[in-house]
C-alpha cells in the first residue's frame, strides 16, 4: 500500500508540473473499499499539504471528486443468459 501512495504521489507531481499528458487518456481501476478510501485519503492528504503550502488544489480537488463519485459494480449471484429471449 505504501508503493502505492508513492506512485500516486510522483503523478499528482507530474501533472501539477505539467509534464504528464494524462488527460489525452483514460484508466480504469477495479479497487475494493479499502484500496478506494486509502486513495481518497493519499488525495484529502496532498490537499491539505497544498493548502498548507498556498499552491493551487484544483486538480487535485478535480481528481477528487472523480474517486469519490466512481461508480461501483455490483456483483450479482446469478448470470444472465444473453441467448434468453427477454419476455
Amino acid at each position: 500500500m505504501i508503493i502505492l501512495a508513492e506512485v500516486i504521489k510522483k503523478k499528482i507531481n507530474l501533472i501539477q508540473k505539467g509534464s504528464d499528458k494524462m488527460s489525452e487518456e483514460k484508466r480504469v481501476l477495479e479497487l475494493d473499499k479499502y484500496e478506494h478510501k486509502a486513495i481518497a485519503n493519499i488525495l484529502f492528504e496532498k490537499r491539505t499539504t497544498l493548502i498548507e503550502e498556498n499552491k493551487d488544489k484544483d486538480f487535485i480537488d478535480e481528481i477528487l471528486e472523480k474517486v469519490l463519485d466512481a461508480p461501483t459494480k455490483k456483483k450479482t449471484l446469478f448470470k444472465k443468459d444473453k441467448n434468453k429471449d427477454e419476455r
